[in-house]
């Protein structure tokens, strides 16, 4: 059936079968691919993603990302008279992260709509190690734009009335830090809802459970450079995968440039600078397929604003 094809291609994006955002700078947002990031670096965050996929083409993929988090931390204020200089120590009430996600997600005739609250728990292992867990519940809603369409033919599918479904969901996730190491798996669309468009019984399509493994390390070349190569694994129950993998170098933590390959032949440079609380970065994805022809890429940029009063209690806190 046409309709059907269409509703599967307009989720294929790069590789098979993913139904979620693709991002090329996601270590610099990972809250947006695994709950249990939120609060975990001690920073209150607030980040913007916009992304467009194969510019140049009509209706390409658009993404745009809103997101924010948060660690609520209580702290006990010891003063050391004899060393006249204070010590601040995190309480048992500063184990919870909060986060909220929203982002709209165009593909062709397929426009996706949702937000996403995250709660997280934090436990520290030692002073200079954390593992996270976080859970996140998600609404979204999936809306055929039948104006981007032309119909040469009486077409059942779009004289429905049942063009729009919201659909409710959960993701949950791990996360482990270090003061330079970073490892999270995360699993999205944990329910696999059938998604119900048009009129039909039969009509209906299912959310793949989605699997996320990304990692990093960082070496300190010296006070002024350090190097960081991270990776991150998607794949479906149906095994249709991805790898994206790639290193980036860092000056001072204010400048940073990288490059990365991702399988289905892209590859992705990245740039980006912080001044003062303010972060900005950019992606450029360069594809080795036919489509790179007739388009100019994919663009990714990113601002982050994260405000660093708690960074006193979290050191080791070494990242962007």
């Amino acid at each position: 059936m046409f309709f059907v094809l269409i509703f599967f291609l307009s989720n294929v994006r790069e590789s098979a079968a993913q139904q979620v955002p693709i991002y090329s700078q996601y270590m610099f947002n990972k809250f947006i691919l695994n709950p249990a990031v939120a609060g975990s670096e001690g920073y209150t965050a607030f980040n913007v993603t916009s992304r467009i996929q194969w510019l140049g083409f009509k209706d390409a993929p658009v993404t745009n990302s809103i997101s924010a988090q948060t660690r609520l931390i209580k702290s006990r204020l010891h003063i050391w008279f004899k060393k006249k200089r204070e010590k601040y120590e995190p309480t048992e009430e500063g184990t919870v992260g909060l986060g909220a996600h929203l982002y709209y997600d165009h593909r062709g005739i397929l426009d996706q709509t949702g937000v996403q609250f995250t709660y997280a728990y934090h436990e520290r292992i030692d002073i200079k190690e954390q593992l996270s867990f976080g859970l996140s519940f998600s609404m979204t809603q999936f809306k055929v734009n039948t104006s981007k369409m032309v119909s040469y033919q009486q077409d059942n599918y779009l004289n429905s009335n049942k063009l729009s479904v919201f659909i409710p969901d959960f993701n949950f996730g791990i996360y482990y830090t270090s003061p330079y190491t970073y490892v999270g798996i995360s699993v999205s669309q944990l329910l696999q809802s059938a998604v119900q468009i048009g009129d039909y019984e039969n009509n209906k399509f299912r959310l793949n459970r989605n699997y996320n493994v990304m990692g990093g390390y960082r070496f300190k070349l010296n006070n002024d450079l350090s190097l960081e190569p991270s990776f991150q694994f998607k794949t479906t129950e149906q095994l249709f995968y991805q790898i994206d993998a790639g290193c980036r170098l860092y000056y001072n933590r204010d400048f940073w440039g990288g490059i990365s390959f991702r399988t289905g032949s892209a590859l992705i440079f990245t740039l980006g600078t912080r001044y003062n609380n303010l972060y900005f970065g950019y992606a450029y994805d360069f594809s080795f397929n036919n489509l790179q022809k007739y388009s100019f890429g994919s663009h990714e940029m990113i601002i982050s604003l994260k405000f660093k009063e708690n960074e006193r209690k979290y050191k080791w806190i070494e990242r962007f």
